[in-house]
């Protein structure tokens, strides 16, 4: 399913809705979404990915300085 169909279905779910009805089930939501980002834990990848982050930004910060000196 494209975003825009995602989209169409949500505007049709929400039309009409009062505020709080919307922060309801808002709230009910979020709580599934961080329910599940609590679970969720950094791989090797993903800390290869940081490390090389910080290695780029590390000699970035180094030539920065170097040429402002």
């Amino acid at each position: 399913m494209t975003n825009e169909e995602k989209l169409a279905i949500v505007l049709q779910l929400v039309n009409g809705l009062k505020a709080n009805e919307w922060r309801r089930i808002k709230i009910i939501i979020d709580r599934q979404y961080e329910e599940k980002a609590t679970k969720l834990a950094l791989d090797d990848l993903s800390c290869e990915s940081i490390e090389q982050l910080a290695n780029h930004l590390h000699k970035a910060l180094e030539s920065t300085l170097k040429s402002n000196s």
